[in-house]
């Protein structure tokens, strides 16, 4: 017991170290791909390797993150409640751009997987890619898909979001903060929501929302494109 709290407490701090020079890295040097999410990984992950902690020894520590991810998203309330003004004069463009956002994301990824050749065990849980894990998860089972490809794919996608997103919507000439919102939240789930929140108040509400309607549609949408798939 003794040596899984060391575990816990070691595993604890190497996160919130990861996770603080990261932030510091990218403050200094201000480059996409030290957006804390990819070099925190990078860090974390070599760390424990290093110090040799199990996956099992980890866990612990990851409930007790995961669990916080509760209140963290209940908080993004808060900005909601403050822009819901905003929010409220552009609900119609903001609701049409998440469908077409969340149904040119679902058509691209199976074409493409289509296209290149790959089997459907691996490409149809790319469906799944741009929804938070929880919901992901749970959809993944009622269709019976992988669960560990499935939170591979939404944790690639998300992070791919969080690191090239911003980037991305710059060089596209998108400065709308709403927009920008819109776009981490409908691509990027959880992930590219804390990059959203970092750019800004609006851009962080914005991304909640979108995020949790995507979700909904997605999984609305994912049973009527697999029977057209099987037909």
């Amino acid at each position: 017991m003794d040596n899984q709290l060391s575990a816990t407490i070691l595993s604890l701090l190497i996160t919130i170290f990861a996770y603080r020079f990261s932030r510091w890295l990218g403050r200094k040097t201000n480059h996409p791909l030290f957006t804390p999410i990819l070099p925190a990984t990078i860090i974390a992950i070599w760390m424990l390797t290093t110090l040799e902690i199990s996956y099992e020894e980890y866990e612990w520590a990851y409930k007790g993150i995961t669990y916080l991810l509760g209140p963290a998203t209940v908080a993004l309330a808060v900005p909601l409640y403050h822009h819901w003004p905003t929010i409220r004069k552009y609900f119609l463009p903001s609701l049409i751009g998440i469908i077409v956002g969340s149904t040119v994301t679902l058509l691209a990824a199976i074409t493409l997987a289509h296209l290149l050749g790959v089997e459907q065990e691996l490409s149809l849980p790319l469906l799944l890619k741009s929804i938070t894990t929880p919901v992901a998860v749970e959809v993944g089972k009622i269709i019976h898909l992988n669960p560990t490809l499935i939170a591979f794919y939404v944790t690639v996608t998300g992070m791919t979001g969080a690191v090239f997103g911003g980037w991305w919507m710059k060089w596209a000439r998108i400065t709308d903060p709403l927009a920008r919102g819109l776009s981490f939240g409908t691509i990027s789930h959880g992930i590219g929501t804390s990059e959203a929140v970092k750019e800004g108040e609006l851009q962080g509400a914005v991304s909640a929302v979108s995020m949790g309607v995507a979700a909904v549609l997605t999984a609305c949408l994912i049973p009527v494109i697999i029977s057209f798939i099987n037909s």
